[in-house]
């Protein structure tokens, strides 16, 4: 995903093939990202009791965090924006950052829950042993 974030965003001018394939390397690492932790994550870690109320709390942090995206997302550009002889120019640094930086926090929140998601197995596996 973050291999696709960088490649959309440092993309040569004008090519649009380099674009093409970036776009689906960041839409397949997001669509495994969504599926894993929407889906398999969720239910993994919770009682077998809770898993619709896990999967509903998933969906419903996941619309909440598209939404603040959005805001903020419509924040940085609003303020990296400069009105030189008459015509709007942005700069889209700001925002570069924010989204890779987005990507990296993400990154490493998930490693945890990962590492904790297999010493649960362990201690189960060892348990029934």
């Amino acid at each position: 995903m973050l291999v696709g974030m960088l490649g959309i965003c440092f993309a040569p001018a004008g090519n649009h093939t380099w674009v093409a394939v970036s776009i689906a390397v960041f839409g397949f690492g997001l669509g495994v990202i969504l599926c894993f932790v929407g889906g398999m994550l969720a239910v993994d870690l919770c009682p077998r009791k809770a898993t619709g109320a896990a999967m509903g709390v998933i969906g419903l942090l996941a619309y909440g965090g598209a939404a603040l995206q959005d805001i903020v997302n419509g924040i940085l550009v609003d303020s990296a924006k400069l009105v030189v002889n008459g015509q709007t120019v942005y700069n889209f640094d700001t925002i570069i950052e924010f989204w890779i930086g987005s990507i990296i926090v993400m990154t490493l929140l998930i490693v945890p829950t990962l590492w904790a998601k297999k010493n649960k197995e362990h201690e189960e596996d060892d348990a029934a042993a």
